[in-house]
């Protein structure tokens, strides 16, 4: 019998690709607020807005606890400079993906304390300022979402527990929702999000994902950063 795994946010970009990667091995669950394409149903869908803590916690609820590993790939991002106009794309990149995250996390622990592995896709945002114009509140929620993590996997041992706690983080992807609806704030302030270089693409990431399922039980990928060749930082 398929092991059961639960990818949050996994009906599009990288996610997707995960749930692609994974389902030969696995039994997965995409759990997002837009259904998946047909290629991703192999395994089984629930919606889900990881904003709302109810709506995680049904999910779990769903699958009766038999669970093997939990990954998190809800994010969204925006053109949401310093200005107050912004506002609503500021509150929307942080409840999605911080508040997203402790969502997932807190319900992970609460409803299948035995999961052997929580993988959290981050970005490389997070470790230093951003480059990008108008990215500011997205790295700053990146780099909350890297915090928590650290906090989380350090209860978890305080309390006991081994569940494998994995940050990835990763530099420019190509062919995701990120690149495609960042300027939707103001699209006069569109340009080329990765032309400077070849940058990743979704697959790359789900074979970090499987090669850190793939580890020995006794091995943790605590953080893996992936950055395309040719980027500086």
């Amino acid at each position: 019998m398929k092991k059961t795994i639960v990818i949050f946010g996994g009906s599009s970009g990288t996610g997707l690709a995960i749930i692609k990667a994974l389902s030969g091995a696995y039994h997965t669950v995409c759990a997002s607020r837009t259904e998946p394409p047909a290629e991703a149903k192999a395994g089984q869908w629930l919606s889900c807005d990881v904003r709302r803590s109810e709506a995680v916690n049904s999910v779990f609820n769903a699958l009766h606890g038999e669970i093997y590993a939990v990954i998190n790939c809800s994010a969204t991002g925006a053109y949401a400079p310093f200005s107050p106009e912004y506002h609503a794309y500021w509150q929307e990149i942080v409840d999605t993906s911080v508040m997203g995250a402790v969502n997932v996390m807190s319900a992970t622990c609460k409803y299948v304390p035995q999961c052997e592995h929580l993988i959290t896709i981050g970005s490389i945002a997070s470790r230093r300022p951003s480059p990008t114009p108008g990215n500011d509140i997205y790295a700053a929620a990146k780099t909350a979402v890297s915090r928590l993590q650290e906090d989380f996997r350090l209860r978890l041992r305080q309390e006991g527990a081994a569940m494998r706690v994995t940050l990835l983080t990763p530099g420019y992807i190509e062919g995701t929702r990120f690149g495609e609806t960042f300027y939707r704030s103001n699209p006069e302030m569109q340009e080329p999000l990765f032309a400077a270089f070849q940058s990743l693409v979704p697959d790359d990431i789900a074979q970090a994902v499987l090669w850190c399922l793939s580890r020995p039980s006794h091995v943790e990928v605590s953080e893996l950063v992936i950055r395309p060749r040719e980027q500086a930082c």
